[in-house]
């Protein structure tokens, strides 16, 4: 309870930021006078938007929370609507409405990051422990045309890599595949070794379990080269270790 007084606390000191900034700082800026700020404005946005995702990335990490937080489904089910109604108010507050060749068009609702905290909530909402397992299949079966959306590579494969256990957890071993089919297609694309060895680890399980021996040993295989290519490399066998402590 002190912690989620002092989550909305944060939250009602920055609200305040914000408005105080937009409506005296940012609003002196015009046309290309933005464009020397932009770096200015920047910083003000992510601060304002990480604050949204600090709840998010606390039950990512432990949904059992939620067990326990009071919150609601219903109310976690819609924080995606917050998500999009307080970018909405900061996309709007900018006035980043000039349009040029100095100056394209700008618009925060459509940003990579937008969709990333937009993933995380519909996440966050499928994997709460509360839900039957029926209604988390049905969300995270949802979810995995989004995955494909995603911008950055290191996102991307992450929740290919989450959705896909999830579903391996509820008995939907095809569907689990194929996200650890796609991390791992995009782990090697980039030469993401840890990532790589991590998705050919996992399918090399879930064809072991389905006794297909050939596909199994297949990406055994490719796990066992990818470890040894991360171990190998500069800085490989202490980032190994890190991950093997972070994981306990």
């Amino acid at each position: 309870d002190q912690g989620l007084e002092k989550l909305l606390t944060m939250y009602l000191t920055v609200y305040q930021y914000w408005e105080t900034i937009t409506t005296t700082k940012f609003a002196q800026y015009t046309g290309d006078d933005m464009l020397l700020h932009f770096g200015e404005v920047e910083s003000f946005v992510i601060l304002y938007l990480s604050l949204i995702d600090v709840p998010l990335q606390i039950v990512e990490q432990e949904p059992r929370i939620l067990e326990t937080s009071g919150v609601s489904l219903e109310q976690i089910s819609a924080y995606e609507n917050l998500v999009r109604s307080t970018v909405q108010m900061a996309s709007d507050s900018l006035n980043l409405t000039e349009s040029g060749p100095h100056f394209p068009p700008f618009d925060i609702t459509k940003s990579s990051y937008i969709d990333e905290l937009v993933t995380r909530s519909r996440y966050v909402s499928a994997v709460d422990p509360r839900r039957p397992d029926d209604q988390k299949t049905t969300l995270l079966t949802n979810l995995m045309p989004r995955l494909q959306n995603l911008v950055r590579p290191e996102t991307y494969i992450d929740y290919h890599l989450k959705v896909g256990r999830r579903l391996r957890d509820l008995g939907q071993d095809n569907l689990a595949v194929s996200a650890f089919e796609r991390a791992l297609k995009k782990a090697e694309d980039l030469g993401y070794t840890g990532s790589a060895t991590e998705a050919s680890t996992l399918l090399a399980e879930q064809y072991g379990k389905a006794k297909n021996w050939q596909k199994a040993s297949q990406y055994a295989d490719k796990a066992a080269t990818n470890l040894g290519t991360e171990l190998f490399t500069p800085g490989g066998l202490s980032d190994a270790k890190m991950k093997e402590k972070s994981d306990e």
